[in-house]
């Protein structure tokens, strides 16, 4: 006796990969604006953390009878430094939104600067004390 085989018709197939598609269109831009929100998230607590760290080391030289910012190679991602950036680790963290070869770079800035890509990283103007993000986020905003 024959045995009847049984398999998803071309419509129940059909329903589904519908189904699939409807939530990978829902689903994908969600992710990408997650993804998104997360570096923007982290280079603002980067910017948060250096700024201190700038403020800190300013107070110490005013204590210290020195009314001036640290200088540009003091915010440096420098290793031969031993100690004197304003960082403990002396490790400034990449750029989430730097595209460029060295997403960790710092450049001197007069004023905030005024991206206009993601190529560049940090920006530091040593006689204000500002440290800014010198990309735009992956949205094109400017990083605060």
């Amino acid at each position: 006796m024959l045995s009847k085989k049984r398999a998803f018709t071309l419509i129940e197939l059909t329903i589904v990969l519908t189904i699939i598609g409807i939530v990978a269109a829902i689903a994908i831009p969600r992710y990408f604006s997650l993804v998104n929100e997360a570096k923007r998230n982290t280079a603002k607590g980067i910017l948060g953390n250096v700024r201190s760290a700038i403020t800190i080391s300013h107070a110490k030289g005013i204590l210290d009878g020195r009314d001036e910012f640290p200088t540009l190679e003091d915010v440096q991602d420098n290793p031969f430094n031993n100690g004197c950036s304003v960082l403990q680790t002396g490790d400034l963290p990449d750029n989430p939104f730097s595209t460029g070869p060295d997403k960790d770079a710092v450049v001197t800035a007069v004023g905030r600067p005024n991206p206009t890509g993601t190529d560049g990283a940090w920006a530091y103007d040593p006689v204000s004390g500002g440290f800014y993000a010198n990309t735009k986020s992956g949205e094109g905003e400017d990083l605060l």
